[in-house]
């Protein structure tokens, strides 16, 4: 997922000078105060991980201060640390129902997830808090492109483009509405001026060049596409180890062998209503998603991070209860939609845990998205996809990361038992009828039409592809990395046993 918006930081406190009251007892609200201190000074540094600790520190300390909960809610979401954003925001508002920062943090939060009505909420509530507050009109303009009202966030942010406080905010959404509004070169220009003529924080510049990048692609610019896309990936500063991810893939195959898979349990309870879409990112998921959301006896819940953080946790406590991991992840199922026949998690990374998958869901079905390599990995680079996907560093750390991707696909097809259906990009969109019909029988669904008008659905998008499933099929996408050949020799040379087609 993408960084929260850059201009939501946690409330700044005045610096206290001692940790010790009148009488030498400690003053739990003058540590909590240093903690919030310390917090910011390590979130202006970057240091997100410790700024959270430091927010989390002041929070045990003082339960009631909702700037602590802001604060550590912005750098967790920075950090990558997702599971606890929604609900921190959630108690801030507890404390302060009128609290603004909390609301629009949930505004964008939600229209991250493709929760558009509870983006709308939220966002509709800080600007009736704060109604001359620039930044909430920003971040309501977000929410109306990221609903598809293009011209309703022009209007929003047309006045606002002289502030120059504003300016990379406004730059970023101009970008996702300019080629609606017929304005992408204009729209590409006041982008790269700003980024010539002001002193933009990584953060904001990474996410801007990336929104510029996807802009000049569009317009053809491709050199200049590709030079921006790089520049945000110079500023992406998360450590990805290949070795060590290799030597995982190594342990999950290892640990799901075909003789001690056979043997190993399963969860009690069937679950023949899932659906787990995975592959690669970039590899046509959230379209496969939007056509199946369309259908009405399907729940298309997006991105959903139950299944990696169960998994993580049963690893970490050495104890696995497949029943309870059943459970915990039907309990959220159940809080989104209990009458839909078939209920879709499209969190691709979850290829990496079939296994687990088979074992706690008996019944659920997998839907593999497969994608020309060069196209998928371009798609990658160019990019600003979710946190946590940290391969995209350069084009060997990608590449190896494919190989990966390939190797555990190329064992899981050899001892699953799970149904799985693999379902090709290109084929996709090429052949949009057919394949459709491929994927409701799969499902054991009854034809209907609307899955082939899945552009005009209402349904919010969380991902980086919501532009494509707003719009009727388009070919352009099949064999774009020949555009960008000749920045792509690194990434050729690694994969040129699978450049030509997957297995």
């Amino acid at each position: 997922m993408p960084q929260p918006f850059e201009h939501i930081n946690p409330p700044r406190q005045p610096r206290s000078l001692s940790f010790i009251g009148a009488v030498g007892a400690i003053d739990p609200a003058k540590i909590a105060h240093e903690a919030m201190h310390a917090g910011q000074l390590l979130f202006d540094q970057g240091n997100y991980f410790a700024a959270a600790a430091q927010f989390q520190r002041a929070m045990r300390l003082q339960p009631q201060d909702v700037a602590a909960h802001i604060g550590f809610a912005a750098a967790s979401w920075r950090a990558g640390s997702l599971d606890v954003v929604e609900p921190t925001l959630q108690s801030a508002l507890k404390l302060d129902p009128n609290s603004c920062t909390a609301h629009e943090m949930l505004s964008q939060w939600h229209l991250l997830k493709g929760q558009l009505d509870a983006a709308g909420e939220h966002i509709t509530r800080a600007a009736a808090i704060a109604p001359t507050n620039a930044d909430i009109a920003v971040s309501l303009a977000f929410v109306l492109a990221g609903s598809g009202d293009s011209s309703g966030a022009w209007k929003v942010i047309e006045p606002l483009l002289d502030r120059s406080e504003l300016r990379e905010r406004i730059a970023i959404v101009y970008a996702q509405i300019a080629r609606d509004m017929d304005r992408a070169g204009e729209a590409a220009e006041f982008g790269i001026r700003h980024l010539q003529t002001s002193n933009v924080k990584p953060p904001e510049r990474r996410r801007l060049l990336f929104e510029l990048a996807t802009l000049l692609d569009r317009l053809g610019r491709y050199d200049q596409a590709f030079d921006l896309a790089r520049q945000a990936r110079e500023l992406t500063n998360v450590p990805y180890d290949p070795v060590d991810h290799s030597r995982a893939i190594d342990n999950v195959i290892a640990n799901f062998s075909a003789e001690r898979f056979a043997s190993l349990p399963r969860a009690a309870g069937r679950s023949d209503r899932l659906v787990f879409i995975v592959g690669m990112p970039r590899s046509g998921s959230s379209l496969v998603e939007q056509i199946l959301s369309c259908h009405p006896d399907v729940y298309a819940a997006g991105e959903l991070e139950d299944l990696i953080h169960l998994v993580g946790t049963a690893k970490k406590a050495g104890s696995i209860d497949l029943n309870a991991m059943q459970a915990g992840y039907l309990k959220t199922v159940n809080s989104l939609n209990t009458t839909a026949k078939r209920f879709t998690d499209k969190n691709p990374l979850n290829y990496e845990h079939l296994g687990w998958i088979e074992l706690i869901f008996p019944g659920a079905r997998i839907i593999h998205c497969r994608r020309d390599p060069l196209d998928t990995c371009l798609s990658c680079l160019m990019t600003d996809i979710a946190a946590g996907v940290t391969f995209c560093q350069s084009q060997r750390s990608l590449a190896s990361y494919y190989q990966d991707y390939l190797r555990v696909m190329d064992h899981w097809r050899k001892v699953l038992t799970a149904p799985m259906l693999e379902v090709s990009y290109e084929s996709l969109v090429t052949d949009l009828e057919s394949q459709t019909r491929r994927l409701l029988a799969f499902l054991e669904l009854p034809w209907n039409e609307r899955c082939l008008e899945f552009h005009k659905s209402a349904r919010g998008v969380g991902s980086a592809s919501r532009d494509q499933v707003r719009k009727p099929l388009y070919t352009s996408s099949i064999g774009r990395w020949k555009h960008y050949e000749r920045h792509l020799s690194p990434l050729i040379n690694l994969l040129k046993s699978t450049a030509t087609g997957q297995r």
